[in-house]
C-alpha cells in the first residue's frame, strides 16, 4: 500500500496549492515517483498537480462522494501519493480530516504566518488537538518573513511535531477568476513558476520521511484515466466510467469559447447528425449549456448552441450555484437506469432562463437532504444537467 501524506490548512489561501504543487515538482525532480490526488470536487488544482509531477494524471479522492471500492481502485500501490486537501481541515462532509481519517495518511498543516507570529503556532498546536485520531506529521508555516519571525514563532510552539518555516514569494502567488485558479495549461510560464516553487520549497523536502502507509485495503485498479477530447478548458473527472459508444461534453468555460464554437465548422454539425442518428450523448455543467438552444453572454447578446435540449442558460445575471448533491435518475440516460442513485456537485455562475418540454433527468437534494428538485433534461437519446456526477451512491 502505498505511503502518502496529505496537505491541509485551517482555511482556503493559506498555501496548501503552492506547497503541494512546490513539493511534487521538487520530489519529482529528485527522481521519486510521485502520485498526485486533490482531496474532494475540484478540476483546476490537479491541472496543476499534475503538471508538477511530470504529466502524471491527478487524481481526486472524495470520502464523501465516492463508495469505499471507488476510493481504494484509485490509491496506486507504487510510488508516493501527496494529496492537496480541501478548504479548512475539517471543512464539510468530504473533508481533508474525513479523508485522513478513511486512508489512514498523516496530515502536513500548513499554515499562513505573514500577520502573526506566536499565534500562528498555537492554531497550528490547536488543529493537531482538535482530534486526537488524526495524525500530524508536521507544520510548515508559509510566509515567515524573518529569522526573528521565525524565532517568534517557534517561541509559541509547546509540541514536538516538526516544523518547518519558508518565506513569502510573491512570484508564487496563483490567478484566479470565478470558477477558481487559472488552469496551468493557460500560464506560458508554467515551467519556471514550477522551478521557482520546488526551490522554494527546498529546505522541507525531508518532509516525506514521516509519510505513512494507507490503510485502505482491496486490489487498486492500475488502470490509468482516461484522456478526453478537448473542449474549451475542460473539467471531467477521469474515474469516471463513460460508455464507448457515448459522447460525453464535459464542463469547462463555454463562455470563453462562444465565438470559436459556432464558428468551427464540424463540432455543432456533428452533434446535431449524432443525435439524429439517436448516439447516446450527455453533456455535464458547460457540456450541458453548449447542448442547448442557446448561451447569452454577460453583454446579454445571444449565442446559438447546438439546440439538442430546449433550454437558455445566462451569463448575463450570474448567481452561484455550489455544493454536493444527491441525485437519483428519474429515466434511462446514457451513463446510468432510472432509479440509480449518485453523488456528485455543483459549481456554476449561470442562471436557467428558458426550459422547454423535455424529460426530467434527476431529483436532486443537498449534502443535509434538503429537496433541491429537478434538475437536467433528456431528449431523446441526449441528456445533460448542471450537476457533476462523480460516483454512483453506495
Amino acid at each position: 500500500m502505498a505511503d502518502g501524506l496529505i496537505i491541509a490548512a485551517p482555511s482556503s489561501g493559506a498555501g496548501k496549492t503552492t506547497f503541494t504543487l512546490a513539493l511534487i515538482h521538487a520530489l519529482t525532480q529528485a527522481g521519486q515517483q510521485v502520485q498526485p490526488y486533490k482531496a474532494g470536487p475540484d478540476y483546476i488544482d490537479p491541472t496543476y498537480l499534475s503538471a508538477a509531477a511530470g504529466g502524471t494524471p491527478c487524481l481526486n479522492l472524495d470520502p464523501w462522494a465516492m463508495r469505499p471500492e471507488t476510493l481504494a481502485n484509485l490509491i496506486y500501490p507504487v510510488g508516493l501519493a501527496i494529496v492537496e486537501g480541501v478548504m479548512g481541515v475539517h471543512d464539510g462532509p468530504g473533508s481533508t480530516a474525513a479523508l485522513a481519517r478513511q486512508t489512514g495518511w498523516p496530515l502536513v498543516l500548513v499554515i499562513d504566518a505573514k500577520k502573526s507570529a506566536q499565534t500562528a503556532a498555537a492554531l497550528a498546536e490547536g488543529l493537531a488537538l482538535r482530534d486526537l485520531d488524526l495524525a500530524f506529521a508536521a507544520f510548515v508555516f508559509n510566509g515567515v518573513a524573518s529569522p526573528k519571525h521565525e524565532a517568534m514563532i517557534r517561541e509559541g510552539l509547546r509540541s514536538h511535531t516538526p516544523a518547518y518555516f519558508l518565506p513569502y514569494e510573491a512570484s508564487l502567488a496563483l490567478p484566479s477568476r470565478h470558477l477558481g485558479l487559472h488552469l496551468a495549461e493557460e500560464r506560458e510560464d508554467l515551467s519556471q513558476f514550477l522551478e521557482k516553487a520546488a526551490a522554494w520549497v527546498h529546505p522541507a523536502l525531508d518532509i516525506v520521511q514521516h509519510a505513512k502507509p494507507s490503510q485502505i485495503s482491496g486490489i487498486p485498479s492500475l488502470t490509468q484515466p482516461k484522456t478526453w477530447p478537448e473542449f474549451g478548458l475542460t473539467f471531467a473527472y477521469p474515474h469516471l466510467k463513460i460508455p464507448e459508444n457515448t459522447i460525453f461534453l464535459p464542463g469547462g468555460y463555454p463562455e470563453l469559447y462562444l465565438d470559436a464554437i459556432k464558428a468551427d465548422p464540424t463540432f455543432l454539425p456533428n452533434l446535431r447528425a449524432a443525435a439524429a442518428a439517436d448516439v447516446p450523448i450527455y453533456g455535464e455543467c458547460g457540456g450541458f449549456m453548449v447542448l442547448g438552444e442557446a448561451i447569452i453572454d454577460t453583454q446579454g447578446k445571444r449565442h446559438e448552441m447546438a439546440g439538442l435540449l430546449p433550454v437558455v442558460t445566462s451569463f448575463e445575471n450570474r448567481a452561484r450555484h455550489l455544493g454536493y448533491r444527491e441525485i437519483e435518475a428519474l429515466t434511462d440516460f446514457s451513463l446510468g437506469k432510472e432509479g440509480s442513485k449518485w453523488r456528485g456537485h455543483e459549481f456554476h455562475y449561470t442562471t436557467l432562463v428558458n426550459s422547454g418540454e423535455a424529460e426530467i433527468l434527476f431529483n436532486a437534494r443537498d449534502v443535509h437532504g434538503t429537496l433541491i428538485g429537478p434538475l437536467g433534461l433528456r431528449l431523446g437519446s441526449v441528456s445533460g444537467s448542471y450537476l457533476h456526477l462523480i460516483d454512483l451512491e453506495a
